[in-house]
């Protein structure tokens, strides 16, 4: 009963000190947009200066409140992982598993959408990234979606968030950061698969004890959907040809990850005992509900902010 009082209060200050993170990165943001709104209007029009300005506003303020909140928080002595080379084939059909969760939870989204769009006539499907790569040249793509997010996201969710929780055991910390790392993205269309992602990469960190190949799939996943996709998409026999890799590309993810789970490649790195649910205890606790409340009311404003201008 005290480990799951204790589990309970670590995800419970985690959870609050994600929700300071969040609302304190926005906060900055604005107000860093505003005062260059007034002084220097002509660079405020640059979604490279508007994204590198987020970047900051997160990493630079908004991480420190929350190693701030959570700094008290008494770090768990880490249970033995028994480490494993990242080989290629096992970066491969990891990658393969990446990219089928992501394609996926994003055609299920748009799926969603276009019927609660047809509903409603609202154009409700919505594409951020679309919207900012559209903006911002190819060097500045990448630089902004394939090397800054990748190494400052996994430093974020998954070797601090393991310092945190790695303690309470590997399903916990693999919840944990694949939730928190899905909630910050701030719209639903990004939460399934960052949501999935998260864990993935959790994984990887678990299994390897390294963040490097999480960063290093990261980059590649940010560069192939972030980068190239809209390059492809331009073309309308090349988007043709892409949808249906997607669809193969989805299949054969999911193919992949049923014959490594048979194998034993996906399982938790030890087999550990949980003594308390682990998603009720973690949900289920003022902290993480105040960061999923803050969560659905961002997507909400979002999409009907959205439905609005279309």
């Amino acid at each position: 009963m005290e480990h799951l009082i204790s589990y309970k209060q670590a995800v419970t200050r985690i959870g609050w000190g994600m929700t300071a993170f969040f609302l304190v990165s926005q906060v900055v943001q604005g107000i860093f947009v505003a005062i260059l709104g007034m002084v220097a209007p002509e660079l405020i029009k640059s979604m490279t200066v508007q994204l590198l300005l987020s970047d900051f506003s997160i990493y630079c303020i908004g991480f420190p409140i929350l190693v701030l909140i959570c700094k008290n928080l008494e770090t768990q002595k880490q249970p033995p992982v028994p480490r494993r080379k990242m080989t290629w084939r096992l970066f491969y059909k990891s990658l393969c598993i990446a990219f089928a969760v992501t394609y996926l939870a994003s055609f299920v989204y748009t799926m969603v959408m276009e019927f609660l769009s047809s509903l409603t006539g609202f154009s409700l499907t919505q594409n951020a990234i679309e919207d900012i790569v559209s903006n911002i040249s190819i060097p500045e793509q990448i630089l902004l979606f394939c090397i800054i997010p990748p190494i400052l996201e996994e430093l974020v969710f998954r070797k601090y968030l393991y310092s945190k929780v790695g303690g309470y055991g590997h399903n916990a910390y693999i919840l944990v950061s694949g939730l928190c790392f899905g909630l910050f993205h701030g719209n639903l269309n990004q939460f399934l698969y960052a949501f999935a992602l998260g864990a993935l990469f959790a994984w990887m960190h678990l299994t390897t004890g390294k963040v490097v190949y999480g960063m290093a799939m990261h980059a590649v996943v940010n560069l192939v959907g972030s980068v190239l996709a809209p390059l492809v998409m331009e073309n309308d026999i090349a988007a043709g040809i892409l949808g249906l890799l997607i669809l193969v590309v989805i299949g054969y993810g999911l193919w992949t990850f049923r014959l490594a789970k048979r194998a034993g490649d996906f399982a938790p790195p030890s087999g550990q005992p949980q003594p308390y649910p682990l998603v009720r205890t973690t949900v289920l606790n003022g902290g993480m509900i105040a960061y999923i409340l803050l969560f659905v009311l961002i997507s909400i404003l979002s999409i009907v902010s959205y439905a609005m201008m279309g």
